[in-house]
């Protein structure tokens, strides 16, 4: 068996060392939370205007009566996010090394800003003459746009990790959240006026030129983050019965090593994921919700952002509901209510007759988002600090495994919606919710408050790098 090196403290130091008496003794702790906060506000003030739930789906339904299409926008968020995350990973070690990880989330975020802006000239140049290749360029566009997203992951989440204290973070991540809904919903209101105002396609190129501006400048609000300097510390990633003497060596696993090895030592984690992969395939009903108001009850450009607006508004309140749930019993309750929300909003969109009985259909949808953007914020990097391991490789690991759900549920969603119809897609959803929600008690019960520390099984520890 090989050895490891061991890497600075900084990439694996838990934000509660020494500190647990005042989780805001943390060095600029106040004005990173803060910072942090003001990114997610402005980073879903722009993202909205290309939302991939109900602008993007609703554009490429007027090019293509294609539904495969249209809803495949949640998939290509989810999927392009996964993909370069071990590499990410690999990369925030390096940066983080010199106490850089803001500038590799900076650099990752505007490398991908570009392909949008190539598709809004593409727009605007070509008007709706070729649709095939406004369908094809936006979608790549959008793909690269996320990808460039997920190489920063790592590095985002080991930030959090080492700048704000874990009795912190659960109503951190509800302040963030709600931040970036309040982001999202002026965002809605404005998309809605520009895409009521102009003509197709010149709305959509405008709407998606004030995101992508917004977009692109949130990228000076992150870098205001402080970043403590590294500090060398002779303790491993892994717990220290599963390292071996020897002398060190700086080999690094291939991903499918680290994933297998995370995947058997931790139990946790395959419920976890069991848990995110259900949710991932009752998903296949959210990402066809706008396309569906849009073939059964032929809602408008207009509706489609009233939409995206009601569900940024449920997001709001969702988020700063479960931050505050957790905070006080101090378990993940969202795994369980999320998912038996998401299951009501499915059925009621089996009985929509209008675009007003529409309207519950995405409250639900945004309460439950709120409780899957929760789970894959914060309990990843929960289970890597329990472990002592490096939040990175949980982080990238994690989201590798839900990659086939993600990519399943739209493809399978759209091929069902095309045999039997919407309603037989909504259907399956609420059978996969509701077995989430009994998935998800298990880790509920698992992370609560006097539950045994989670102590993987003995594995080779240069897997978990």
């Amino acid at each position: 068996m090989r050895n490891v090196s061991v890497p600075p403290e900084a990439t694996i130091r838990p934000a509660t060392q020494n500190r647990d008496d005042d989780p805001w003794s943390l060095p600029n702790a106040r004005r990173n939370i803060a910072v942090l906060v003001l990114d997610g506000f402005f980073f879903a003030l722009g993202y909205n205007f290309l939302s991939p739930i109900s602008i993007l789906p609703v554009f490429i339904a007027r090019l293509t009566p294609v539904d495969l299409f249209a809803g495949s926008f949640t998939a290509i968020d989810q999927i392009a996010i996964a993909i370069p995350q071990f590499i990410g990973a690999k990369w925030a070690d390096r940066f983080a090394q010199r106490g850089q990880r803001k500038w590799l989330k900076a650099y990752a975020n505007l490398s991908g800003r570009i392909p949008i802006a190539i598709t809004i000239v593409t727009i605007a140049v070509l008007g709706d003459s070729h649709p095939s290749i406004l369908v094809a360029t936006l979608m790549v566009a959008f793909f690269l746009f996320r990808l460039a997203e997920g190489a920063g992951v790592p590095a985002y989440f080991d930030l959090i990790g080492l700048v704000i204290h874990p009795r912190l973070r659960p109503r951190y991540f509800s302040w963030q959240q709600a931040a970036t809904a309040v982001g999202g919903i002026v965002s809605a209101f404005g998309a809605r006026w520009v895409l009521g105002a102009l003509q197709f396609p010149w709305n959509f190129v405008a709407s998606f030129s004030v995101g992508l501006t917004l977009v692109v400048a949130v990228t000076g609000v992150f870098l205001q983050v402080r970043e403590p300097p590294p500090v060398s510390d002779p303790r491993p990633t892994e717990p220290a019965s599963a390292l071996p003497a020897g002398p060190e060596t700086s080999h690094r696993p291939a991903w499918h090593q680290s994933v297998v090895a995370i995947w058997r030592s931790d139990g946790g984690f395959r419920r976890l994921v069991l848990t995110r992969a259900l949710i991932g395939i009752a998903g296949m009903a959210p990402a066809y919700y706008a396309v569906s108001a849009v073939r059964r009850l032929a809602a408008s450009d207009m509706d489609a952002a009233t939409f995206g607006l009601i569900a940024l508004g449920s997001q709001l309140v969702g988020t700063l509901m479960w931050g505050e749930i957790v905070a006080r019993s101090r378990r993940p309750w969202f795994l369980v209510g999320g998912t038996i929300i998401g299951a009501l909003g499915a059925l009621a969109a089996t009985s929509a007759t209008s675009i007003t009985s529409v309207y519950p259909v995405f409250v639900a949808m945004g309460v439950g988002t709120s409780a899957q953007i929760m789970c894959d914020m914060s309990l990843p990097m929960q289970l890597a600090e329990r472990a002592a391991a490096s939040r990175g490789m949980y982080v990238a690991s994690y989201n590798t495994v839900i990659i086939p759900f993600s990519i399943a549920a739209p493809v399978v969603g759209g091929a069902i919606s095309a045999i039997s119809g919407f309603d037989a897609v909504n259907g399956i959803s609420i059978v996969a919710y509701c077995l989430a929600a009994a998935s998800g008690a298990t880790v509920v019960r698992m992370l609560g408050p006097r539950s045994r520390p989670n102590v993987p099984e003995t594995v080779d520890p240069k897997v978990l790098k």
